[in-house]
């Protein structure tokens, strides 16, 4: 298995088709290719371990275990708005809310987003209060979330996901090929830096914030955060 910036770098393709078709920052879409990418109908096996790479590198998720890859349900309708995406996993439930340039707004319950879709969900799964039911706010950048008790992630780190899934599971060409469009656009084009990270390798990127100090650091402080949760695992 490749270390994450190494399965990032050789799954980079040279073009970012999804950006000449015109789909960056377009919230719903990307909603559906993450769970075309989640889906065990895709492959089992891709669903499987793209799941566990993409919970281990949320802090936070990481303590949460699978054994079966989730079907993703998009736009999951509740009387309190609609979750962007639901991963059931049985004995606990994730909800995923994806943003691009837009931050979260009211629901028909009147709170914001990550503090109404649980229990929205809840209640539409006809579970009980006690429930585990959890949510991650995905951005082009870390964001806050108005619920305290939500995830931050970004589509960086799906893509690391995917592209540590690919270092590790046989697939057919054309579905290898299929994923690696989605990293390559997750990076290049789903985050404010993404132009620069598909001009040189990760590593090498870090290595210039290494060098220029302070300057990089004020001007990518969401680079250094989400670089530091993916590196220590490169071991």
């Amino acid at each position: 298995m490749l270390a994450p910036v190494d399965a990032l770098a050789a799954a980079l393709l040279p073009h970012d088709i999804l950006r000449v078709a015109g789909l960056s920052y377009v919230e719903n879409a990307y909603t559906n290719l993450i769970a075309w990418a989640f889906d065990p109908s895709t492959s089992e096996a891709a669903a499987l371990q793209a799941q566990r790479a993409w919970l281990a590198s949320i802090p936070g998720l990481a303590r949460r275990s699978i054994v079966a890859p989730a079907r993703p349900v998009p736009q999951f309708v509740t009387e309190g708005g609609v979750p962007d995406l639901l991963l059931d996993y049985g004995d606990w439930v994730l909800l995923v809310e994806a943003k691009t340039g837009s931050a979260e707004h009211a629901t028909p319950l009147g709170g914001k987003q990550t503090i109404d879709y649980p229990k929205a969900a809840r209640e539409a799964l006809a579970k009980d209060s006690q429930f585990p039911v959890e949510i991650v706010l995905i951005a082009p950048e870390l964001r806050e979330p108005a619920n305290p008790d939500a995830f931050s992630g970004t589509y960086v780190q799906l893509a690391v996901a995917l592209a540590s899934m690919l270092s590790t599971v046989p697939l057919p060409d054309e579905l290898r090929w299929t994923y690696r469009v989605l990293v390559t656009h997750f990076v290049g084009s789903a985050c404010p830096w993404g132009s620069r990270m598909l001009e040189v390798r990760p590593r090498e990127w870090l290595d210039d914030a290494a060098r220029d100090g302070d300057h990089v650091l004020l001007g990518h402080i969401e680079v250094i955060q989400l670089w530091d949760r993916v590196l220590p695992q490169a071991g």
